[in-house]
């Protein structure tokens, strides 16, 4: 009696599951979104998937044959899955992936000529990882690192020519500037580094900078140039010597 009794409860539990799992899953239906400039193919949810809002994050939805997107709220069809537009000339535009109405993973933009205008990663409806812009010949010109929609850590601008400038952020800050070979110091490094000399009286020019950085810089101490001192027995022998020399000379005349 008791066996069976268990065998109807783990029956019961079983169907339960399955229940649950049926109305948690999010069924989806194709909708397709026509303008003059381009055309959408997306999914969008069709069962009624409980989903809260929050703020700071863009949610996208169909509605009346549009896809529209605000700011921590939505009144239509979540989109959800892939999503792609096109260009009038069949090329692609936009090429993505929703999740629950938000952008997730990596997201690829172009121009209208099929050179890549844009790659951003997205995690959960906000920028978070690198964003890579590109001009319309293909070149890359900028990546860009967020981190939860946040820029942090290097931004890079790329140059033709070689002299590639980096900026470093904090919380969305610079903090940091540094072009090619050339870096410009922050604020709180400019703080720190006192006293710079420039030895101009003895060169002529600002060539001697001397900087040290907490510590006084003090001009340098002339260098004492050592002069021969002469033996006083020296100069006592010297006349002597002319004196004899004298006294010899005027016997000879004699």
């Amino acid at each position: 009696m008791k066996t069976k009794r268990r065998y109807l409860l783990l029956c019961s539990i079983i169907v339960l599951v399955n229940i649950f799992q049926c109305s948690a899953r999010i069924i989806t239906s194709p909708v397709y979104v026509n303008s003059p400039d381009s055309s959408v193919h997306a999914l969008a949810i069709t069962n009624g998937v409980k989903c809260k809002p929050k703020m700071g994050r863009s949610y996208y939805w169909y509605n009346m044959n549009s896809i529209l997107s605000s700011d921590g709220g939505f009144s239509g069809r979540l989109l959800h899955g892939a999503y792609t537009s096109y260009f009038h000339n069949h090329n692609l535009k936009c090429q993505g992936v929703f999740d629950r109405g938000l952008k997730q993973g990596t997201w690829t933009t172009w121009f209208l000529n099929g050179k890549v205008s844009e790659r951003t990663h997205y995690s959960n409806g906000v920028v978070d990882g690198s964003r890579e812009l590109y001009d319309s010949l293909g070149h890359l010109t900028m990546r860009i690192y967020y981190r939860n929609g946040i820029r942090a850590g290097k931004t890079i601008i790329f140059s033709q020519t070689g002299a590639d400038s980096v900026i470093r952020y904090k919380n969305g800050v610079a903090v940091k500037h540094k072009t090619g070979n050339d870096s410009v110091m922050t604020e709180k490094k400019r703080r720190r580094v006192k006293n710079i000399s420039v030895d101009t009286c003895i060169t002529g020019s600002a060539d001697s900078v001397k900087m040290n950085k907490g510590k006084k810089v003090t001009e340098p101490k002339p260098v004492k140039h050592k002069t021969a001192v002469e033996h006083p027995m020296k100069h006592q022998f010297g006349e002597m010597f002319r004196r004899k020399k004298s006294t010899q000379n005027n016997k000879d005349h004699e």
